[in-house]
């Protein structure tokens, strides 16, 4: 009887540690550093004269390389990421085809979500961090000197010089710098954005004035919601605390005004994550924002709010009380918000554009007519010249039909990767390299712009 003790013990003995062979790895992979299929980081590629969208791979395991891998920040987010594209592909699945469990499986046996791709721009070309979507290409070069370019069609933040400093320092602004990009890729599959939709009037204002944005800066309802949602992303990976963005030159800000304020935005969506009384496991409070934006591609705070209470109305009191604390009772959500109110909101913004605009031609009339500046300046902001509309006009209308001209050469962008892909699935060789070449000639004709 002893005997059969103790043999039952070695067995149980056994199969633990046999367990825990299997099991270990699970909780090891959770702290694992991004590999290749998670991250990719990538350094310019100069090619004459001009920068291109061509980059090379770096495949370096130290310094900013070995941050950006292993940091658990990052890691979390960008497994987040992941996470979403393969929740949004099962969707599509779903929503497209009729596929039983074992077709499912096995059709995401092969999925691969695209991974965070990142350059590290350190010096090589003048620019601020940001992120972007547009296809670019990616130059390998393989342990025995051969080298191969592949074409890719994802997401891609671009780290300043400034940020990676800030990283290699330990500056807790390069981390929060890099998930606020990374919060901008997210957007994609989970706002369901083709490309970073800038508001026109405020892309229009930035492109005039180029002074950028910032937390407490007013803009317009669209802008500050997708900035807004990147800053959330900043503070909620990284732990930073959002401030209080409710005054604007030594005065509180109007309800209206802090419905464009970025900051805000941010501050009021990490409250909601974070609430205890709504959201004890704040990574579920995470989710449940990110859900409402997927399923309701919210393009304003209040449009945000208002769809996020009607996915949790359990959530509606302690909701309305956060709006209500970050703003001192001056921001109240609006239940019925409609086309009128759209339209009412768009004019002000096409407004505040014109003006701009108008400044902005005063300026450049100015540096060629001192002598008539000060006249034909009063003479704009009073009543405008007859002449000064159709100036105006020509300017928006010229905005538009740039934008109108990116939107298409996106969509060709994307039809052309996908030609491409399919080549390379049939080993068509030639058309492969032929589809290759007008990417590359889209591309250049659209960095020649």
């Amino acid at each position: 009887m002893k005997i059969n003790k103790i043999i039952r013990f070695f067995l149980l003995a056994a199969v633990l540690s046999v367990f825990s062979l299997f099991a270990q790895p699970a909780v090891w992979g959770a702290e694992t550093a991004l590999d290749d299929s998670e991250l990719v980081i990538l350094r310019p590629h100069k090619t004459g004269p001009s920068d291109t969208l061509v980059y090379m791979k770096d495949s370096a395991d130290q310094g900013i390389n070995k941050i950006l891998r292993e940091n658990p920040e990052f890691v979390k987010q960008i497994r987040i990421y992941q996470n979403m594209q393969k929740e949004k592909f099962i969707g599509g699945l779903k929503s497209g085809f009729k596929l039983s469990d074992s077709q499912l499986n096995k059709i995401m046996a092969n999925y691969k979500p695209d991974p965070v791709y990142i350059v590290l721009n350190e010096g090589m070309v003048d620019s601020v961090s940001f992120a972007t979507n547009k296809p670019f290409g990616v130059l390998e070069v393989s342990s025995g000197g051969k080298t191969s370019l592949s074409v890719k069609a994802a997401p891609i933040v671009t780290l300043s010089a400034d940020t990676i400093n800030e990283l290699k320092t330990g500056d807790r602004w390069g981390y929060e710098t890099v998930c606020h990009e990374i919060g901008h890729v997210m957007m994609y599959p989970t706002h369901g954005l083709v490309r970073y939709p800038h508001d026109f009037s405020e892309n229009i204002i930035e492109k005039i004035k180029k002074e950028g944005h910032w937390k407490n800066k007013v803009t317009t309802p669209v802008f500050a919601m997708l900035e807004g949602w990147a800053e959330f992303n900043g503070a909620f990976f990284t732990g930073r605390p959002i401030g209080d963005y409710t005054k604007i030159d030594g005065r509180a800000k109007t309800e209206d005004e802090l419905s464009r304020t970025e900051g805000l935005v941010a501050k009021i969506m990490l409250d909601i994550s974070m609430d205890p009384t709504i959201n004890p496991d704040k990574d579920k409070g995470f989710a449940k924002i990110t859900d409402t934006m997927r399923n309701h591609k919210c393009r304003t705070l209040n449009s945000f709010l208002v769809d996020y209470i009607k996915d949790y109305p359990q959530d509606k009191a302690a909701v309305e009380k956060i709006v209500s604390a970050n703003t001192g009772g001056v921001l109240k959500i609006d239940y019925n918000y409609g086309f009128k109110d759209w339209w009412a909101d768009k004019k002000q913004d096409l407004k505040k554009t014109f003006g701009v605009v108008k400044e902005w031609f005063g300026g450049l009339f100015k540096k060629k007519e001192p002598a008539e500046s000060a006249s034909s300046s009063a003479a704009a902001m009073s009543s405008p010249a007859k002449g000064r509309p159709l100036l105006r006009d020509s300017q928006a209308a010229e905005d538009s039909a740039v934008r109108a001209g990116a939107l298409k050469a996106t969509e060709k962008r994307r039809l052309l990767y996908e030609e491409y892909k399919n080549a390379l699935a049939a080993d068509d060789a030639v058309k492969a390299a032929n589809v290759l070449e007008e990417i590359k000639n889209l591309d250049a004709g659209a960095h020649g712009d």
